[in-house]
């Protein structure tokens, strides 16, 4: 946990930094997924902005990317560091199993049915990102 929250300051999203703090843990192996419900959240929670891939998409999809460029840097640096992960994978390996497990957790979340939402809406003339939304819910 002193590795993820000392590595905070370099990412700007809520879902980057709690990205992190379970990539800390869960990086260095040796843990297991028990079948318990623990915490959940849906995309019509009233939650701060940049918690959710909805909320990148409807007012920056391109913060999505650059936040996971951000926060891909910090954890492979965390895995370089750890000598096991060194001993058994090479950086390519780890490059591209990072980034094909972080794929798997997104893309469930980002429906086609939501993306064509988006896309209709930000052809509109005037829309605000934070808008009312059956999406969002409306803003406060």
């Amino acid at each position: 946990m002193n590795f993820a929250l000392s590595q905070l300051g370099r990412v700007q999203s809520l879902l980057a930094k709690e990205l992190l703090a379970v990539v800390a843990h869960v990086g260095p192996g040796q843990r297991s997924r028990l079948p318990q419900f623990f915490m959940a959240r849906t995309p019509t929670s009233r939650c701060t902005s940049g918690w959710h891939p909805y909320q990148f998409l409807a007012s920056d999809p391109a913060s999505l990317l650059s936040e996971y460029v951000a926060y891909r840097a910090i954890v492979l640096e965390h895995m370089t560091a750890d000598g096991r992960c060194r001993e058994i994978y090479t950086p390519a390996q780890m490059e591209r199993v990072l980034d094909l497990v972080h794929l798997k957790y997104l893309a469930p979340m980002i429906s086609g049915s939501v993306v064509e939402y988006v896309i209709a809406r930000s052809l509109q003339a005037i829309v605000e990102p934070r808008e009312s939304s059956p999406i969002f819910g409306r803003p406060s």
